[in-house]
């Protein structure tokens, strides 16, 4: 029998190599020597996530928390996917008040690691002036903002806010959406912002994961090709395929185990990427992630062979690549009314009071081509000619990026001019950038 520690090391050192090319560029994990905490601590500060960066798990029978995201390691490898796909597919909140099984349980390890240890470095306390909000990312981020308003009242309730003072926020990804609806729908009194890599216009990934005409690998398997989620979830995978419950992979001596090993990952990847690509499609917050009325008024995202194709309208509810399916329709038209009715195009507060924290120089697909091809069949008596159409891969078309959100998203300015004076450009991976020493020096 191998070593299976050995195994788990070489694929998490396979997956890891992209971590390593973007520290040759910027320097991740090293959190600046700071001469100086903040003295004088105007406000508490709040931190909220990104999409698939809180944990989630379910309360079970006996009052214990059963986790499915990220999956355990204690499982087999079906075993596993099967808790995860089961776990993901459990009752999403329709109004905030809605009871639900699952439970936000704090962040994805490793996620924001030393994102979360400079804060405390410059001299904030867990808990007393600094907190975490996990939250069930497959909702609407419309109910999270309104749990995050929740949430910042019961610490005013409890003293630890002063309701005129208010609070800080420094918010990754799609947490920037949840931030913006706690404050403009719901008066949560936020006072700063740091949106770190926020889609605030959408981003093109989320069409092309939704649309089930584009395969799984063309768009949905990007959100998953980055650390940390990419190195857990191989972690979790290889864990499995050596548990001894898991009768999928026969103990052999030598090189054959270690090979059936990385054979039994890489085809549990593929598999679960497949059925999360279908339970996704479920989630409300994956649509208000679609490029919105801002975006495709200036960009479009979609090409009918050579035709740019604009507004939200002729993306995706008409023509022959709208969204079909009568739940993705709806689903699509509430996250693009949220989108411009709710939240809007500016950013709240003042302008001054906004840092934006976007990523550039990074390929990140942002359009894709719906070209008719044209097909020949030779039989007697004649040569037939058919055409049908079908989408091309995705691709970057010069806007670039950190790779998942596109710059002029990010920038929250579809113009390519800076709405914000405190907007700072780094260059690097969306999941990574939190966590970048120049993005913990502007903060």
């Amino acid at each position: 029998m191998t070593n299976s520690r050995s195994d788990m090391t070489r694929i998490l050192l396979s997956s890891s190599k992209r971590v390593r090319k973007v520290k040759s560029r910027q320097k991740v994990g090293l959190v600046p020597t700071f001469e100086r905490a903040v003295k004088n601590i105007s406000r508490p500060l709040i931190f909220v996530p990104g999409i698939m960066a809180s944990s989630l798990a379910i309360k079970n029978a006996n009052g214990d928390l059963d986790y499915f995201w990220p999956p355990p390691y204690t499982f087999s490898t079906s075993e596993m996917i099967a808790k995860m796909y089961n776990g993901l597919k459990s009752p999403i909140r329709v109004e905030a008040e809605d009871k639900v099984s699952v439970q936000a349980v704090g962040l994805f390890p490793l996620a924001y690691t030393y994102l979360v240890n400079a804060i405390e470095r410059w001299g904030y306390v867990r808990n007393q002036n600094f907190w975490i909000f996990p939250y069930d990312w497959r909702q609407s981020n419309n109910i999270s903002g309104k749990l995050l308003a929740d949430f910042i009242t019961n610490k005013i309730e409890e003293g630890k806010v002063n309701r005129n003072d208010g609070v800080d926020v420094i918010n990754h990804s799609m947490g920037g959406l949840v931030t913006r609806a706690a404050t403009l729908q719901y008066g949560a009194p936020i006072i700063r912002s740091v949106y770190i890599a926020s889609p605030h216009y959408g981003s093109p990934l989320s069409f092309f994961g939704l649309h089930p005409d584009i395969g799984q690998d063309e768009g949905f398997s990007k959100f998953f090709d980055q650390p940390p989620i990419e190195n857990t979830l191989n972690l979790s995978f290889a864990m499995a395929s050596s548990n001894n419950n898991d009768d999928s992979i026969e103990e052999e001596d030598g090189d054959d185990n270690s090979t059936a090993r990385a054979l039994t990952t890489t085809t549990a990847n593929v598999s679960l990427h497949l059925q999360l690509k279908q339970v996704f499609r479920n989630f409300p917050s994956m649509y208000e992630l679609l490029p919105d009325f801002y975006y495709l008024q200036k960009r479009p995202l979609l090409y009918a062979d050579t035709t740019p194709i604009y507004g939200v309208d002729n993306t995706y509810f008409n023509n022959d690549w709208k969204f079909s399916e009568e739940y993705a329709v709806s689903m699509a038209m509430q996250a693009m009314s949220f989108k411009k009715e709710k939240l809007g195009e500016k950013l709240p507060g003042k302008k001054e009071n906004n840092l934006v924290i976007y990523g550039i120089e990074e390929p990140t697909d942002d359009t894709i081509v719906y070209q008719k091809r044209f097909f020949m069949f030779v039989s007697d008596p004649q040569t037939n000619h058919i055409s049908k159409h079908e989408f091309s891969h995705p691709y970057d078309s010069g806007q670039n990026g950190d790779s998942w959100v596109p710059t002029l998203s990010a920038m929250g300015s579809m113009s390519g001019t800076s709405e914000y004076p405190n907007s700072r450009s780094i260059q690097g991976t969306h999941t990574l950038l939190p966590n970048y020493m120049n993005t913990l020096e502007h903060i």
